[in-house]
This record gives structure tokens, sequence and C-alpha cells, in this order.
């Protein structure tokens, strides 16, 4: 801006980046042409001081002012410059049209700038008289075209050093991809090839580069993405596209399948190990979310029970949830189980899985596929669905498979969940197990009871949900034995104890099974389910009751069976503003949110404690502790035990 304090051609010329390299586009006025000519000599002359070249300074009339922005906008489709200058000038007359010129052109070289990747420079004098169009057009304010040739280098050479940013950013990523076995040196190129095409880039260059987390590449690239228009700056559209930037150093499907039958061949750990880090080192497990989550642990009298707040999955804002609502719907893939996701690009309703990969098994001759889960609730949580989009279903098969995967991977525990819906998990729809490799604390559970039945020692745990336990060196005697629980399970009623296993034909009974490998033996966890509901507790009488759902409302399925609770990551701001409450620095009544916590706040204030964040802690345990309890068919009390122990009687 010309003032009386500040000449338009007066600048650091040490400040001003060469220009030898850079191509300009310059779009000028014949309107008013004695002033846009001085105008364009400015310019010109002033990139050529700072080394732009005659051959790379390209310049175009149009007719007016108003028709600046169409001519900037055709150089930009159609020429191959780095920066365009707009030069024009609009004198006030006696009528609204300079108002209407004015604004009309101003608001045309805002929208290049906002929609376009070329830098488009604002060269328009608007004066009221033509004495202070001369004054900034070579006069006593100095020249208009100098400052805006200033302006096109500094910004071309803003936007090389943002391409220089990306370019370096590659580098690191294709280093990364190397560094972890992504990729192989000859894949470099070829990988290198995709991220450019994918981010629209015309130059690369190999470049020694430091080794950078890969949450800072993706970082940097999401926001290039958003400045450039690719993306909107959501949640949703982020993760579609870092999916697609990872995938262009993702080993192919068949490649991981050979690496892992290789080393599986020499260690089933050292394959799980690959197969695992690779799910971590390509972001296909979130790990920069998972490690957001709070965990905690506390005793009660069943154990440590676990805990997790799961700040995993961000929530959606409400322009993505509308967005996804008016989204054409469809049925591939069917689930989001089904191989069919392997490579799929995802769009607002189903995450994209370009990296994601599936190991095929052979369990008893049926083919399943191992996976890990994109947000691992435990270690090495993996998953084992079928080939065919088919349903639950228990029975001795089922049992088959998880003892055909132990088999395999004796170093994990699998369990499926329940085939019911309320004991069952959450896609009931697509037959699958859960394993991994962590230690639950149902492991720990104590025995109140054992028996022996055909060489299989049979534990009664001590847990909230009633568990049978069978143990042996043989695993057909196990498969024989729990078979048999399981289907006696199916028909046996207690209406004493609200258990009635079928009503007008509807199945009620079921079981949750876990089988691990422990000290050499064949173990199997069989636990009693049953999804019956009433009027007094519609969403199941061996659900997490009304009481507790201000902690826990959802089915309580198989990792929470093993002790260890999932938790909404809403608690995470419910829980610190009851601790404000609680320590007199906040008003229970100014959060709306924290009314569904009222009565369990009116308990915990007759609480004593020395640290609220521990008692806290200790609090939604119990809570948890409490809900397991409601979903156990017998209770750990002398009723509950001596119906349980009537049903064990039945079994031999």
């Amino acid at each position: 801006m010309a003032t009386a304090y500040h000449n338009l051609s007066e600048y650091d010329f040490n400040s001003v980046p060469n220009a030898e390299g850079m191509k300009f586009g310059i779009v000028v006025s014949e309107w008013n042409f004695n002033i846009t000519g001085a105008l364009l000599k400015g310019a010109v002359d002033t990139l050529k001081k700072h080394g732009a070249k005659d051959e790379n300074i390209l310049v175009k009339t149009v007719p007016g002012s108003f028709e600046l922005t169409f001519g900037a906008n055709q150089m930009m489709e159609n020429c191959d410059v780095d920066a365009i200058i707009a030069i024009g000038c609009v004198i006030k007359g006696d009528t609204p049209h300079f108002d209407y010129v004015c604004m009309g052109a101003t608001q045309g070289i805002t929208e290049l700038n906002a929609t376009g990747d070329i830098p488009v420079i604002y060269g328009l004098i608007t004066t009221n008289t033509m004495e202070q169009a001369e004054d900034r057009a070579g006069g006593k304010l100095g020249n208009k075209g100098d400052e805006c040739a200033i302006t096109a280098i500094k910004m071309i050479d803003f936007v090389y050093m943002e391409g220089e940013q990306m370019n370096t950013k590659i580098n690191q990523l294709l280093g990364y991809a190397l560094k972890n076995g992504m990729i192989e040196k000859y894949d470099y190129d070829y990988s290198a090839n995709l991220l450019i095409d994918l981010f629209g880039i015309q130059e690369f260059k190999r470049e020694e580069v430091e080794d950078c987390s890969i949450y800072e590449i993706l970082d940097f690239m999401l926001d290039y993405a958003v400045e450039k228009g690719m993306i909107h700056n959501t949640v949703t559209e982020k993760d579609l596209l870092d999916t697609r930037i990872m995938n262009c150093v993702m080993p192919r499907p068949s490649e991981v399948v050979h690496t892992f039958k290789s080393l599986y061949s020499l260690n089933p750990k050292d394959a799980t190990d690959y197969f695992y880090k690779l799910s971590i080192d390509s972001n296909y497990i979130r790990k920069s979310r998972i490690d957001k989550n709070i965990s905690f642990a506390h005793f009660c009298k069943y154990g440590d029970i676990q805990i997790t707040i799961n700040l995993s999955k961000p929530e959606k804002d409400p322009k993505e949830i509308a967005k996804a609502k008016n989204a054409v719907s469809t049925s591939y893939p069917a689930c989001l189980l089904c191989k069919e996701n392997v490579g799929f690009a995802g769009n607002l309703n189903h995450p994209a899985r370009q990296t994601h990969r599936i190991i095929p098994l052979d369990l008893n001759g049926h083919t399943y596929n191992l996976q890990y889960s994109p947000y691992v609730y435990y270690n090495e949580h993996c998953i084992v669905f079928n080939s065919e989009h088919t349903p639950m279903k228990m029975d001795r098969t089922t049992f088959e498979h998880l003892f055909a995967f132990i088999d395999k991977f004796p170093h994990y525990m699998i369990g499926s969940n329940a085939d019911l819906p309320i004991v069952g998990g959450s896609i009931l729809s697509h037959d699958h197990y859960q394993g991994g490799r962590h230690h639950f604390p149902m492991e720990d559970a104590k025995v109140v009871k054992s028996y022996t039945y055909k060489d299989v020692q049979v534990d009664m745990l001590y847990w909230p949900l009633s568990t049978l336990r069978l143990t042996s060196e043989s695993k057909e005697n196990v498969l024989d034995l729990a078979t048999k629980i399981f289907e006696t399970w199916c028909t046996y009623s207690d209406e004493s104890l609200d258990i009635i296993a079928n009503e007008s034909g509807v199945r009620h009974n079921t079981v949750t099974p876990i089988v691990r490998k422990k000290d050499g033996k064949y173990q199997m966890d069989v636990v009693l389910r049953n999804n019956r509901t009433t009027e007094e507790y519609p969403l199941g009488i061996f659900h997490p009751h009304a009481e507790h759902h201000h902690i826990k409302k959802e089915n309580i399925g198989l990792i929470e069976v093993m002790g260890l609770a999932i938790l909404p990551a809403r608690l995470k701001t419910e829980l610190e503003q009851i601790k404000l409450c609680l320590s007199g620095k906040a008003d229970f009544d100014s959060y709306p949110e924290l009314e569904k916590h009222k009565d369990w706040y009116e308990y915990l204030k007759t609480c004593s404690y020395t640290n609220v964040d521990t008692f806290m802690e200790m609090e939604v345990t119990k809570k948890f502790v409490s809900v397991l309890e409601n979903a156990g068919v017998y209770k750990m009390d002398d009723e509950g035990m001596d119906g349980f122990s009537r049903f064990v009687k039945t079994l031999w």
C-alpha cells in the first residue's frame, strides 16, 4: 500500500529470492493503458532485475479490469507459469460503475487464490483521480508494478519452500518404509511416483534426510492436502487420505502372506511379530490414538480388574455425520470383517482399508483369515474371521476351530463371542473369533470347586460370570466335555434363578468359549450365558442393569467377560468434571451432562479418600465389577453357587 510513509518501489533487495528459474504470467488491462502500461514496465523490469528471463515472462492483455479474473484463470489453466500478476486501473467516476468493477475484480482474484494452486498477485489500482493513479505508476509514490513483481517472486518462493518441504517429507516417508521393511530399494522409485501422483507434484528429487516420526510426516502431508483443497479439514477425510498415502509404501497382500508363511515355518511367534509390527508401522493400527486411551487396573475380590476408557476412535462432527447420511449406500463389502475389505478405498460410511492385510488360515478344513484390529484393545488383539460372510454359530465345530488356531499359534489365546444378541458381540452377521497375546484377569481367577471327568480337570471359577475351566493334555477330551456342557446348557432351565433356556421356540442359553495353552496343556474356559429379557429388564436380565448404564450400557462381550472393561470415551471428561465437583472446585448442577451420574455422585460424596484420582479409578472399577456380576447367570453367593453346582451335576 502506498502512503506518505511508504514508497511502492522501495524494498530490501537482498531479501528477495533469485527469480532465475521462475516463470511469470502477467495479465494487463488495456483500459487506462497510460497507467497499466507503466505498471507493466515496472513489473517486468523488476522481475528481470532479480534474474527472471525474458522467455519466462508471459504477458497477455484483456480489455478492462473486470476481465482480469477471466484472463488470470485462463492463464492458470493453460499456461506453464508459477505465479500470475493481474494489472489494472480503475478511476472513480460519477456512477457506481467504479464500485462494481472494483468489487468484481477483487472478489474474482480472491477466489482464484482460495481455490487454485498458483498465486495471483493483486495489481489493481483503484483511485479517485488520474493524478493518484499516476503517483502509483512510477510517480512520487513509486510503482505498484515493482511491488507486484516482488510479491510474485516471494510467493513463488513460498510455494517452492512448501514444495521442498513436501519433497523432504516424501523422502522421509520412503526412508521410513525402507527402514521398517515395508518396501525394498527396488520399490523406491515406484513408491515415490505413487506419492507424487497422489499429491499432483510435478518435480521430485532424492535427498538425504533425517529420520522423522511417521505421525509428523502424515500430519504435514494432511495439512498440505487441506491447504491445496484436496480434502476438507475433517477427521474422516484425513483418515481416508492418510491410508491412501501409506498404501503407496505397502507391500502387496501376496508379499505379506509369503513373508508370514516363511517366518511361520521357522517360528509362529516370529510370523505374528512381523505381521503385528507391519500393522503398526503402516498406521493400519492407529497407535498414536490408542496411546491416548486411559488405562488402569485395581484389585477387587475377583482379582485385578483392567479398565480402559476408549479414546482411540475419533468422534465425527455433525457436518461429517450429515454428509455420511446422504452418501450413497452400498453392500460392498458386506461388512467390516469381509475379506473384500483388503485394499478398499473407503468412504464416509466405511473406513479406508488400503493398508489392510490378512493371512489365510486353514482351521480344520475351513478357510479363515487372520488380521489385527485397527483399534487394538489389548496387546496383539487379532481377529480370525470366516472367508465367507456367514453368521456366528456356536457348536462343536466352533470349539474345534479355536483349538486348531491354538495349535497353530500356541503363544496366543483365542475366544468367541456368544452367538445370540445381547450376550454376543457387535457383529453377529459374520463368523469370527478374537485372540491375542495378553494376560487377562480371568486367567488368575480362584477355584471354588474342582472335579475330574475323563482326564479333564474341571474347575468352577470364582468369577462374576459363571465359568467352568477345562484343563487336560487331551484336546479331544476337552472338546468332548465342552460340547457336552454347551449342549446340556442349551436346554437347561432353573426358573428359581430366572434361567429359562427356551421360550416359544427361541433359544436363550449359549456360551462364551476361551481357549489357551497353559503349561503344555489345553485349557478352555466355558462361560455360561443367557439373553432373556423381561419387563423389568428389557435390555436383558443378565446384562448391565439400569443403575450402571451411566458407566456401561453396552453388551458384555468376550473381552469384558475376561475382565477387561472397554468404557466409552465420554467418561474421560465426565469423570474429570465429577472430580472437580468432589474437590469443591465446580458445581455439579453446572454440568448438565452429569445428570446421568447424579445418584452415583450422591454416594461418592459420602466416601472418604486421600487421593481423588485413585479414588475415582477404584469406584469405576467397582462399577464394572457390578456390571459383570449383573451378567453372571449364577451369582457368587450361596444361592447362586448351589444353582451352579446343580447344573454341573447334570454333566455326569
